[in-house]
Formats: structure tokens, C-alpha cells, sequence
């Protein structure tokens, strides 16, 4: 059960981060109307620095907590900027894209001539592959940084 819950907080992490930020900066801004409004200056000021505080330790903590997480399981979540952009990961050499054969003219009578396979390059010894999907990690890391099963 723990170890499923460090492995969520390791590869979602960012948005985790990204939806407790949201959610705690909208909070914040809703004291900080309120205390102006119905308590005065200064118990909106109080407000203001006593809330910026809380963030600020609050985000840290948080950050911390995501860090200790991924040190612990080895996964390095996924990246908020590349879901944003649209970036996809690239194939790993070790399982190519499979083709899917194309069916043949019935006038042409030799078949068309196959490209040979190439080589993938010799992996280094400080990484391996994830035998459920195949993506390449780290070798420090036990668990696959995509989907999570152990090495």
C-alpha cells in the first residue's frame, strides 16, 4: 500500500504540486478578501504576511515530500512542461515501432524487397529496460520510470 502510494506521488508529483498550489493560492486570496473586508487593516495585513508564510512552508514541505519520494522509488514523474507541449516520449531502440505489412499488388509478381534490420545500439551498463513496456531507465533506479513496475 505505501510503496503504491510512493510511486503515485513520485510520477505524478508535478501535478499533484500544480493542483495543491492552485488550490491553496485560491484559498488564500479568498482570506485575504475576507479579512480586509470584515476585519479591518490590520487583521488583513495579519492575513497577508501570516498566509504568505503558510505557503511558503507549505510548498516547501510539499516539494520535499515529492523529492524524498522519488529518491525512494527511483521514478522521475512526468514531466507538467512535455503534457503541456504536447511532447511525446521517444521510442526506445531496444523495442522499434512495429510496421504493419501492407498488402500486395497482385500484378507485381517479386515482393517488395525488405530493409534490413539495424542494430540497436549496445546499452551501457548503468541502464536497463522494463520488461512490461520497455522503456529504458536508469540502472540506479528499481522501479520503470513510466509504469512503475519493479526491476
Amino acid at each position: 500500500m505505501v510503496n503504491g502510494i510512493n510511486k503515485t506521488v513520485a510520477k505524478y508529483g508535478d501535478w499533484i504540486f500544480l493542483g495543491a498550489a492552485t488550490y491553496r493560492f485560491v484559498f488564500y486570496i479568498l482570506d485575504l478578501v475576507s479579512a480586509f473586508k470584515y476585519g479591518g487593516g490590520g487583521n488583513g495585513v495579519k492575513t497577508l504576511f501570516g498566509g504568505l508564510f503558510d505557503m511558503v512552508l507549505y510548498f516547501v514541505l510539499l516539494a520535499a515530500i515529492i523529492g524524498v519520494t522519488r529518491k525512494i522509488t527511483g521514478i522521475k514523474g512526468v514531466s507538467v512542461a512535455a503534457a503541456m507541449n504536447g511532447n511525446t516520449m521517444p521510442q526506445n531502440p531496444q523495442y522499434p515501432t512495429q510496421q504493419v505489412p501492407m498488402a500486395q499488388n497482385p500484378v507485381q509478381s517479386a515482393p517488395a524487397p525488405t530493409p534490413a534490420p539495424t542494430a540497436a545500439p549496445a546499452p551501457a551498463n548503468n541502464v536497463w529496460y522494463c520488461s512490461s513496456c520497455g522503456k529504458q531507465n536508469s540502472g540506479e533506479t528499481s522501479f520503470c520510470s513510466n509504469c512503475g513496475k519493479p526491476k
